[in-house]
């Protein structure tokens, strides 16, 4: 059976057109304009990469050793292992070479409309100007060069896949654990080689995922689904991906093989025949379901016709959206002093910056990721690590969701107004959705679905976190004794609260922008129910009764945060489970009647919802992680859990009673958490969001300019490694949803701005807010001035939280 995506994508180098620009001015200084990043030096190495992108689409760009080289990635791909291949490198260069000894050049990122330009001059061989962008509309990549001589242009594609690959299993989170599914596996893992048939003019270039491969097949058989295989989804099954390198005047100069860093790849390399001012080189890349090779070339043979078509009308179209996006949200800070070194100036910037990179994948098949995103380099380039591998490469691997690293990526969506971006996350995790059921119904008999903390595009745990019956790592060895349901990792295996986060985020953006969620309300349904009857199960076998004796859900056994493990009604699914059902309770009525069983099914599980825990110490009320804790790892993780009764689940806010206990706890911390775990700042490390919460402004500052400072690479907004990878979009969005709620928090119906505002940052800003609504206005010597709320009546409905206090 023949699935096609008609998933196309185009990269040109092609004649240089005039750039216009849509900038929107912002207190008196152009917007986005002022945060455009510029070099006036060549790149040392991949980690100086400038990211670009566009649609599903991504790019690291940079200039090194006097050649223009371009990484490409794209949402969707997938090699049989699961992993998230780059799809080759691209090798750009001139003769003669105007970058080589040239007395200027520059290389600047602009955001008002998405494009990256690369300028030089050469006293002797002229100048050279290099335009490079990414179509939104459709997947295409354009690099566009003009001469102020006659030149001759080199174009090479390059490929570190031209052999068999065996991964090694003798290191323990080595070389297999950029490829998750297999990391244990007590069997020999050899990835495919890529395919190449080369022409005159052109060349093709493919990878098929071979059936008798497919870890997805593995991880069915691994826990004993095997019988169902294949009557569900499968992303990896039948995928073939690559694309079509071509250009104007072009002749074949050879096969050459090369080293960049520790890969060796081979490179085809084309030249034009004649010299010329312009250059325009086409790169159709193609994913599609085909049965076999011939029926995928012969789909990509009807794409490459649109290499040559539509670029003005795609470029103007790029341009009107970019400036769309960009007029939909901003926030600068301290804008007017016009010092780029000032720190908060950077916050701002990087802040803006992030959003950007994740804008790059604002319709991918698939979610950002949480470890790089379409942005990573080549693995021994990242700061402080030491992993010689090919630039496939990312830790913690590449087709694997672990819930609670990516909900940071789309939280900020909803403020930044992005709430379209966000889909992709939604779709994913529809598509898997009777995946996610079936392991429930299967081992557990009872209704509900249940995706893993740590996920897979398939939709199971990947068969890492699930243990082998035979591993060559002890940890990731199963026993007989164990629950065939559930990961074999202990960090993991009762910690389910990313569902629940999933659900309230379906829910949210709702509350935000008013629009239908009901393909997406299975997913809350489904959640629910697994929490409802799962935990009933679990009571009935534990002490033959489904509730406790005030008629409460017993929610054990639970983990807390990856930390305490083995617990009692933890805080992060308590404050979860109580945020759904009342955020559910507002839907329509026809809306409850068709995904819930009515508003009376909701508020029969609503009165079964235990409450959040309340402990006492030397007299203090403290909120403890939950009502027991069988065992407690402090040394594993350093999530801050007493953030998620106030994010993401809004169940305790500025001016509750209950915002005393939270300072209490704070206050006897050490009791629960090591101390660190308030001072961490790296990653996903949620302190800063929980200061911004608490309303304690130095804490929240401190912690901004740690999270959204500058990166240790050469584009500030690349952070990382920290406990994720480089880029680190962990790092970043937890540092966006910190700067956000310091500015407006969103509970109820109420808007709440400047909670947690630095007096010495003056801002310039326009967010979105629940109920279609923009909140714009400017903070200047820490009062808040030009205040425009739209519609007019939700005014009524904002508090300005430092007049509240001098109140």
């Amino acid at each position: 059976m023949k699935k096609t995506k008609n998933l196309v994508v185009i990269v040109i180098i092609g004649v240089f057109g005039a750039i216009l620009t849509s900038q929107a001015q912002s207190n008196g200084t152009i917007f986005p304009t002022m945060y455009n990043v510029a070099w006036d030096s060549q790149s040392k190495d991949a980690s100086g990469s400038m990211p670009i992108g566009g649609g599903d689409i991504g790019c690291n760009v940079w200039v090194e050793d006097n050649e223009l080289l371009v990484y490409l990635q794209r949402s969707g791909i997938h090699d049989e292992f699961n992993g998230f291949p780059k799809l080759g490198r691209v090798r750009f260069w001139t003769s003669p070479n105007i970058f080589d000894g040239s007395i200027s050049f520059k290389q600047v990122l602009r955001l008002q409309d998405g494009s990256i330009e690369i300028t030089a001059e050469h006293a002797i061989h002229g100048d050279v100007k290099i335009k490079i962008w990414v179509e939104v509309h459709r997947p295409i990549v354009h690099i566009e060069t003009i001469s102020g001589k006659q030149l001759t242009y080199y174009t090479q594609y390059e490929s570190w896949r031209t052999e068999p690959r065996a991964l090694d299993p003798k290191s323990v989170l080595g070389e297999r654990w950029g490829w998750w599914d297999v990391e244990g596996w007590r069997h020999e893992a050899i990835l495919e080689p890529d395919q190449f048939k080369q022409e005159d003019n052109g060349m093709a270039f493919y990878h098929i995922n071979p059936d008798e491969k497919l870890t997805s097949k593995m991880a069915y058989e691994n826990m004993g689904l095997g019988d169902y295989y294949g009557q569900y989804l499968d992303p990896i099954k039948d995928l073939v991906w690559g694309g079509w390198i071509s250009g104007k005047d072009w002749v074949f100069n050879g096969v050459h093989e090369g080293k960049y860093r520790s890969t060796k790849y081979s490179g085809w390399r084309y030249k034009t025949k004649n010299t010329s001012k312009t250059n325009d080189v086409a790169i159709v890349l193609h994913t599609s379901y085909s049965d076999t090779a011939d029926i995928w070339l012969e789909e990509l043979e009807e794409k490459r016709l649109l290499a040559s078509t539509g670029i003005k009308q795609a470029w103007k179209k790029n341009q009107e959206w970019w400036a769309e996006f960009w007029d939909r949200s901003h926030l600068l800070i301290n804008s007017d002093n016009g010092n780029k070194k000032d720190a908060a100036w950077e916050v701002g910037r990087n802040y803006n910056l992030f959003r950007f990179m994740t804008a790059c994948n604002a319709y991918g098949e698939n979610p950002t990721m949480f470890n790089g995103g379409l942005f990573t380099f080549d693995p021994e380039l990242v700061k402080g690590q030491h992993y010689a591998y090919h630039p496939d490469w990312r830790r913690w691997g590449g087709g694997n969701y672990t819930l609670q690293n990516q909900r940071w990526i789309y939280w900020p969506m909803l403020k930044w107004g992005d709430t379209e971006h966000m889909k992709n996350q939604f779709n994913h995790f529809k598509r898997v959705l009777d995946v996610a059921k079936l392991r429930v119904s299967h081992f557990y008999g009872h209704e509900g679905a249940l995706y893993p903390e740590s996920s897979t595009i398939y939709g199971l745990p990947f068969p890492l976190a699930y243990g082998f019956d035979s591993s060559y790592i002890p940890k990731r060895q199963r026993e007989k004794w164990m629950d065939p349901g559930a990961s074999r990792s202990a960090s993991i295996k009762n910690h389910h609260t990313g569902i629940l986060e999933l659900s309230y985020m379906v829910l949210e953006y709702h509350r935000y922008t008013g629009e239908n969620i009901t393909e997406w309300l299975p997913i809350v349904k489904a959640a629910l129910d697994f929490y409802d009857q799962h935990y009933q199960m679990h009571a009935r076998v534990n002490i033959d009764q489904p509730y406790d004796i005030n008629g409460k859900l017993i929610l054990f056994p639970t983990s807390v945060c990856e930390q305490h493990f083995y617990a009692t009604n933890g805080v992060p699914d308590v404050s979860g489970l109580q945020a759904i059902v009342k955020s559910a309770l507002n839907l329509p009525e026809e809306w409850l009647n068709t995904y819930f069983e009515g508003k009376e099914e909701l508020i029969r599980l609503s009165k079964t919802i235990p409450d959040i825990h309340l402990d006492e110490i030397n007299g203090d009320i403290v909120i403890p992680p939950a009502k027991s804790v069988a065992y407690t790892d402090i040394h594993l993780n350093n999530e801050i859990y007493l953030n998620y009764p106030m994010f993401p689940f809004n169940r305790i806010k500025l001016g509750d009673k209950e915002m005393e206990y939270v300072h209490n706890t704070y206050k006897h911390s050490a009791v629960w958490q090591p101390t660190s775990s308030w001072e961490a700042h790296v990653s996903w490390t949620n302190a800063n969001v929980a200061f911004a919460r608490m309303g304690m402004v130095e804490k929240a500052e401190e912690f901004t300019y740690k999270k959204l400072g500058n990166g240790d690479y050469r584009f500030p907004a690349f952070w990382g490694p920290g406990y994720d990878w480089a880029p680190d979009h962990n790092w970043g969005g937890t540092g966006v949803v910190g700067l956000q709620e310091m500015l407006m928090q969103t509970t109820d119906d109420k808007i709440v701005l400047l909670p947690t505002w630095p007096k010495n940052w003056n801002a310039n800003f326009k967010l979105q807010a629940p109920m279609n609504t923009i909140v714009q206005g400017k903070v200047e010597n820490g009062k808040l001035t030009d205040l425009k709320v739209t519609p007019e009546s939700r005014k009524k409905d904002v508090i300005v939280w430092n007049e509240q206090l001098n109140k």
